[in-house]
């Protein structure tokens, strides 16, 4: 048994980032990318982008994050709450 921070860290495998297409403006998403950048790690960064009325698409990134308690206070911070969901746990 690990706690919970430490096994974050360590086996989640993808980060989804909840984000509306309204809300896609370009000094948001550079911002998004500062913070992903500043927490390197094996976790594949992808983006949950809401289209309305079209619907929902999923973009898969070439970022790479560690899913930091501190990584998920900033992107909240920026995008708003639950702006973020772990989609794939196990050992990369």
């Amino acid at each position: 048994m690990a706690p919970l921070e430490t096994a974050r860290e360590q086996y989640v495998s993808e980060l989804l980032v909840r984000m509306s297409s309204p809300g896609m403006e370009p000094k948001v998403l550079e911002d998004l990318k500062d913070v992903l950048t500043r927490y390197p790690g094996r976790c594949r960064v992808c983006l949950e982008v809401d289209t309305p009325p079209q619907g929902t698409v999923i973009v898969e990134t070439d970022v790479t994050v560690k899913p930091t308690q501190e990584l998920l206070e900033e992107i909240e911070k920026r995008l708003g709450h639950e702006s973020w969901k772990i989609t794939k746990i196990g050992r990369q």
